[in-house]
């Protein structure tokens, strides 16, 4: 019994036991439950669908969703539907690289570059849609890993994943900022692959 009452304190438990109203199982038995439901509450619990997207469902099940997510986006910001399609594309094509998409609807949508073979990089491009109005872009690299001769992107500091960022805003389709972004996309998974 001490060993339990050393182990456990009564305010990690949420409640004061008395050890005399109690017999010794039962104590134990409630201590027991506590603990459980209080570790229920910092383990993250993922649907099977969920641990299928992060755990190796097929390009075609990644596709199709992303395919679907094109097919919804409301018409008020067609034109970054076609820059984040032109990436898709750019992406799906790209040698070294995999896809993945996290979206948390109505919260968030975000299209990731990750490195094919082991890396040091969880992702080498994040291409997040903001749900505003109408709905713009946010492509992101870590700032290490590409260059911007033009300028064009903006420093964040601890921005992607707790690193220094780079990020490109695109609110509208323009072929020339396109070509620019699969280039810095086609920098980034190189660097990425080292």
């Amino acid at each position: 019994m001490g060993t339990l009452k050393n182990c456990l304190s009564t305010q990690s438990l949420g409640w004061a036991p008395t050890f005399s109203s109690l017999p010794h199982r039962a104590l134990r038995w409630r201590a027991t439950v506590r603990i459980k439901d209080s570790l229920k509450k910092r383990v993250r619990v993922e649907t099977p669908e969920a641990l299928d997207r992060k755990m190796g469902t097929t390009d075609m099940d990644h596709n199709r969703e992303i395919e679907t997510f094109i097919a919804q986006w409301p018409e008020s910001s067609d034109s970054c539907r076609r820059v984040f399609s032109r990436l898709f594309d750019f992406l799906s094509g790209l040698k070294g690289a995999e896809i993945e998409f996290r979206f948390r609807p109505g919260i968030s949508y975000s299209l990731r570059g990750v490195p094919a073979d082991v890396s040091d990089v969880p992702l080498f491009v994040m291409i997040d849609v903001i749900e505003d109005q109408p709905r713009w872009l946010s492509v992101c690299f870590y700032q290490q890993m590409v260059t911007d001769p033009e300028g064009r992107g903006d420093l964040i500091p601890g921005g992607l994943l707790g690193e220094d960022g780079l990020c490109f805003d695109v609110e509208s389709e323009d072929a020339s900022v396109i070509q620019y972004l699969q280039q810095r996309i086609t920098e980034a998974c190189k660097a990425a692959s080292k």
